[in-house]
């Protein structure tokens, strides 16, 4: 049978289809960013499978959580905050090795970065309220029950390719990209007695007064993270808290909640872990683990 070929000014349609469809397809792609999340009862607080990751691992220096860099209300607050992650830097790179390598960061927007929310699922930064709000109901969880929010995002496209030129200069296939950053965690009622107590991290609880509020969130100061390969998929992510501010009774009483001011960073930096062996401060007890719970490799620091 004879083939009839169409009228050219229809082929030249069809192949402008084609090269329109690529280039949207290509587009969206680019921009395209995807994300997971799960709804936690109990600690620890991390998502995705924990595998054993063969070094050598590389790590980004610890940057400002996003919600703090744009935070001009506290400003004064991400100021000395930045200059604890300075301090944090420094002992990152001291303790890098062949196993575990400190990468130049990527200097793109933070907007660009991986994002890891953990924290109150309804809270003011919570990446979509409306959204998890309708999880919680259809999750099965009891009315009234408070849950723990682990959220990730993948780097955009531009943050991805930086990544890629990384870990083929390094000879890596998988990183670690972390934060530091403020959050709210839910107290929770730890025995018939109605002792209360709030979970921060890794084997890591912080008593609290008898009539602390289980419905008033308090605000954390902690580290959050995600372990990647160098494509930029997001492979497990979570957190590790090492600093809570609770209010008083009153305060509850009157919706007031307690904030990290300037003073307490001081503090921060000088607390220990006074139930666990020489001491450690809370602040790399939590990096350590932080660290260990993404990558499988040693135990973590518990009593």
């Amino acid at each position: 049978m004879k083939r009839i070929r169409p009228p050219l000014p229809f082929a030249l349609l069809g192949l402008t289809l084609v090269l329109v469809v690529n280039f949207v397809g290509c587009s969206l792609t680019k921009h395209f960013r995807s994300s997971k999340n799960v709804l936690l009862r109990t600690p620890p607080y991390y998502m995705g499978k924990q595998r054993r990751v063969v070094p050598p691992i590389g790590v980004f220096p610890v940057e400002l959580d996003r919600r703090l860099q744009r935070d001009m209300m506290r400003d004064d607050v991400a100021r000395r905050l930045q200059e604890f992650v300075d301090r944090v830097n420094r002992y990152l790179a001291a303790k890098a090795d062949a196993d575990l390598m400190v990468l130049p960061a990527i200097e793109r927007p933070i907007e660009d970065a991986p994002d890891v929310y953990v924290g109150n699922p309804l809270g003011d930064d919570s990446p979509d309220t409306t959204e998890f709000e309708e999880e919680i109901k259809n999750y099965g969880f009891a009315p009234g029950e408070h849950v723990t929010l682990v959220y990730a995002l993948a780097p955009a496209f531009g943050w991805k390719q930086r990544l890629r030129q990384l870990g083929d200069e390094y000879g890596l296939q998988y990183v670690v990209f972390i934060t530091l950053g403020i959050s709210e965690y839910f107290p929770t009622q730890i025995d018939w007695k109605g002792n209360k107590a709030i979970y921060l991290g890794t084997g890591h609880a912080m008593r609290l007064k008898w009539l602390t509020s289980l419905d008033d969130p308090i605000e954390v100061l902690h580290f959050t993270g995600a372990l990647m390969d160098t494509t930029g998929k997001i492979l497990r992510a979570g957190a590790e808290g090492f600093h809570a501010k609770p209010g008083s009774f009153l305060e509850s009483v009157f919706g007031l909640r307690r904030t990290h001011g300037e003073d307490d960073i001081d503090e921060i930096l000088q607390l220990r872990r006074e139930d666990l062996p020489g001491r450690p401060l809370v602040w790399k007890v939590a990096l350590h683990n932080l660290i260990i719970q993404l990558t499988g490799g040693r135990r973590p620091i518990v009593p």
